[in-house]
């Protein structure tokens, strides 16, 4: 970040809140309208002190969000002295023909496509910004709010009586808005993410916008698959349960429900695995076979070397060779993507928030459990977002808690669970609510 950013980057934020107050009333409802500036004024302001903190806090120790910036500055570069060039390099197929060689090059990142495609949508952005950096991260935060924002108001027309706890568990999580804005793979697969859920439920549930919900899907499975494939391990799976729930629910006859639902959960997990299965042939480290491999080797190398030196590490015994070890640590990995680090294991600045934001949500489990407690299976049964919503969030903590080891990267990596997490918890609340409530209206009649 330069001097360029303190004049560049102001206009960029008031120019993007008149366009965003401009357009508020095509996504927003007399309801929901109050949350909109308010949720993109966060992220913006996030992926501002998202660079501030790598440029001062991490001094010297460099950071992804520069590493990205850095590629979008050189296809800028390109774009100034011959625009074919930039444009040859923003959608670069990976292969290396051509003459394509010579420019990809010079780019840190061309040796790995998945954060190459981070380098490819900065640099694109930055054709808009003049390569600057705070308006390339504020761009960024605009994309991650639009999927924050669109998965809001699909759940927020599912559940409309409680529009303020869900905004308040997807537009407003601390953690979320700050790692989930800047210039990150988090930032993106996380609004990809979103937008695919969106797009599942307009397609199953609204059964409106189909063709671009179609669109999105595809879109969306192709760019989380060229970035993070190990998302969609537990995404698809989680996503094919949700469809084949809804449809058994439709199913008015108990009989012929009854007689369907053996059928249907056999067909659901062949859809799963063969999506998991789909997934891994593409990259060897992702298949079933591999698996374990990939997650030794990933943990091994963020706890131990390149995050050996962040200070925010963390244990859950030796880390797994095999399925039996994993499966032992399911509660542990579950237990520390969900509700740690503990207050107690603060070890820097930074972890006082995350620390504090876990013990919220422990303590909202904890209220959300005992007031469901007598229905609370009878809810997950009932309702199929919230066997999506468990399903993933289980899936998904146990994934990057038993792969991450170090705190600092953990809060970035469980980015996708912590909305769907929320809004399970806050559609629990709700039950429990109603469940209160019809509780005294039989008393007092």
């Amino acid at each position: 970040m330069t001097s360029l950013d303190l004049i560049i980057g102001p206009i960029y934020f008031l120019l993007i809140l008149a366009l965003a107050w401009f357009l508020r009333p095509l996504f927003t409802d007399r309801v929901t309208k109050r949350y909109f500036i308010p949720a993109l004024t966060l992220k913006m302001i996030a992926a501002i002190c998202l660079g501030l903190l790598y440029q001062f806090y991490y001094v010297g120790e460099g950071g992804d969000t520069f590493g990205y910036y850095y590629g979008a500055k050189r296809i800028w570069g390109f774009f100034l002295e011959n625009p074919v060039d930039a444009f040859r390099v923003i959608f670069w197929n990976g292969e290396f023909g051509g003459g394509i060689y010579k420019l990809v090059s010079i780019i840190p990142h061309h040796m790995d496509y998945s954060s190459f495609q981070i380098d490819r949508v900065a640099g694109f952005l930055g054709l808009f910004t003049f390569g600057n950096y705070t308006g390339i991260a504020l761009l960024f935060a605009v994309l991650s709010f639009s999927g924050s924002w669109a998965l809001y108001s699909a759940l927020k027309k599912l559940y409309p009586e409680i529009h303020k706890w869900l905004a308040v568990a997807i537009l407003f999580i601390p953690s979320v808005i700050f790692w989930g804005s800047g210039i990150l793979k988090d930032t993106l697969t996380f609004s990809v993410l979103c937008w695919m859920i969106w797009a599942f439920m307009y397609l199953t549930i609204f059964q409106t916008k189909k063709v671009f919900s179609i669109l999105v899907l595809v879109l969306g499975f192709l760019l989380i698959f060229s970035i993070k494939k190990y998302i969609l391990l537990v995404f698809l799976p989680a996503l094919v349960l949700w469809f084949y729930r809804i449809h058994i629910g439709k199913v008015r006859n108990r009989f012929i429900r009854g007689a369907l639902t053996p059928i249907m959960l056999t067909l659901m997990v062949f859809s799963g695995y063969r999506a998991v299965i789909a997934v891994g042939e593409d990259d060897p480290k992702y298949s079933v076979e591999n698996i374990t491999q990939t997650v030794y080797v990933t943990a091994h190398d963020i706890r131990y070397w390149t995050g050996r030196e962040a200070g925010s590490g963390y244990e859950l015994g030796t880390i797994p060779e095999t399925w039996q070890d994993m499966g032992r640590m399911f509660p542990a990995a579950v237990n520390v993507s969900l509700f740690r680090p503990y207050l107690w294991e603060v070890s820097n600045p930074l972890m006082i928030m995350l620390a504090l934001e876990s013990l919220i949500f422990l303590l909202i489990v904890i209220v959300v459990i005992y007031k469901n407690r007598l229905r609370l299976i009878q809810h997950f049964l009932n309702d199929p977002f919230l066997i999506f919503a468990l399903v993933f969030t289980l899936g998904f903590a146990f994934a990057v808690g038993i792969s991450t080891w170090n705190f600092g990267t953990l809060v970035r990596y469980k980015l996708p669970l912590m909305p769907i997490f929320g809004a399970m918890l806050a559609v629990l609340h709700w039950y429990s609510i109603n469940q209160k409530r019809s509780h005294l209206n039989i008393t007092q009649h």
